[in-house]
């Protein structure tokens, strides 16, 4: 923004149409995904803007896996897509680091990874004055996983499991996240972890927000 540039946010009552605000709540997510991953330069003035905007910015975040799909060591790949205001601002594929013994496992795993992103967003959209209110969606198809992460007793499907995996549950019971089920067909992180079909993967491209023109 230039030095003479000044931005002054509406006086109440003189909202912006629904639509307008939509898009621009969608601007400023990709321009966040920018100053995130790219262009530290532009951080100041994206965190201007997003003061600026009204009403929440809400922050959501999907994460899969697919097992053992690495024939020759049986690892799994999981992946996230976080989403603030609709858009996409982080994500990630990458086959797992420990051998997962389950589906639900290597699930609980990409869960795990995308729940400390969501606290690193967290922390970002509160300095830019959108701080998240209440607990962040984390979307899996996963109803075991979900299970696991609401679940803090040990018992014979996962008392095998690293410590450091259980600090999933911490952040669910602290109410910084909220596991919620969504079905395969509703996960756009679907196409972090495998290759699917042409329509499959632009499909899950459509509802992670990714414009085709």
């Amino acid at each position: 923004l230039p030095s003479e540039f000044k931005l002054i946010k509406a006086a109440e009552g003189e909202g912006v149409e629904s639509e307008d605000q939509r898009q621009f709540q969608s601007i400023v997510g990709s321009l966040l995904y920018a100053a995130v991953h790219t262009r530290p330069d532009i951080s100041f003035a994206v965190g201007q803007l997003a003061r600026l905007g009204e009403g929440k910015v809400f922050l959501s975040c999907f994460a899969d896996a697919t097992w053992a799909s690495e024939h020759k060591d049986s690892s799994s790949v999981g992946g996230y897509i976080c989403m603030v205001g609709g858009g996409p601002v982080s994500w990630r594929s990458k086959k797992q680091s420990e051998t997962a013994l389950s589906s639900v496992e290597s699930e609980y795993m990409a869960m795990f990874h995308a729940a400390k992103e969501i606290i690193w967003l967290r922390r970002l959209l509160k300095e830019i004055g959108h701080e998240q209110t209440c607990a962040t969606p984390l979307f899996s198809d996963s109803k075991g996983a979900i299970a696991m992460a609401r679940n803090a007793v040990l018992h014979g499907l996962n008392k095998h499991m690293r410590i450091k995996w259980h600090w999933l549950r911490k952040e669910v019971k602290l109410g910084t996240l909220d596991p919620i089920y969504v079905k395969t067909q509703q996960q756009p992180a679907d196409f972090l972890t495998k290759r699917l079909a042409e329509e499959p993967h632009w499909h899950c491209a459509r509802m992670a927000g990714m414009s085709l023109n």
